[in-house]
């Protein structure tokens, strides 16, 4: 998440209780490979779960994935998730492509109900090509999604 994240009341502290990366646009993106490179090799921290997109969609699509993780070269374990709207509002759909975020909150917890389907596809072992391009990495990866 982006550091400013970090001192917004009940999401910036979850995110830093479980161990979440921060990143400073200001930063070279290096530093922050190294940091997931290191959280990656030790067991010291809870796997990372990265949104790749760095943005949402209206969900129709899959968008072209910023790079940053892929700088890695690591295997990567993808999950997909589609937001399915909730009950009985149907309509709310939990992206911000067209709602505002106090029309997004209110909505949400209009809802007793907010569906959401998640799939688990098999790990994604890059190629000694991908690993030394993460362009082609993200890329290809994305095809797989």
């Amino acid at each position: 998440m982006k550091d400013a994240v970090a001192r917004v009341p009940v999401v910036g502290t979850i995110n830093t209780l479980t161990q979440g990366v921060y990143m400073n646009r200001n930063t070279k993106n290096s530093v922050l490979i190294e940091e997931i490179k290191q959280r990656y090799k030790s067991n010291d921290y809870i796997p990372l779960c990265v949104f790749s997109e760095g943005t949402t969609t209206n969900g129709k699509g899959v968008i072209m994935f910023k790079k940053g993780i892929f700088e890695t070269g690591y295997t990567i374990h993808p999950i997909c998730i589609k937001y399915k709207g909730g009950f009985p509002f149907k309509f709310t759909e939990i992206n911000f492509t067209h709602q505002n975020i106090f029309f997004l909150v209110f909505s949400l917890f209009s809802n007793p109900l907010n569906y959401l389907e998640i799939t688990y596809l098999d790990p994604y072992e890059p190629s000694q090509e991908e690993k030394e391009d993460p362009i082609l990495f993200a890329n290809n990866f994305r095809k797989v999604i």
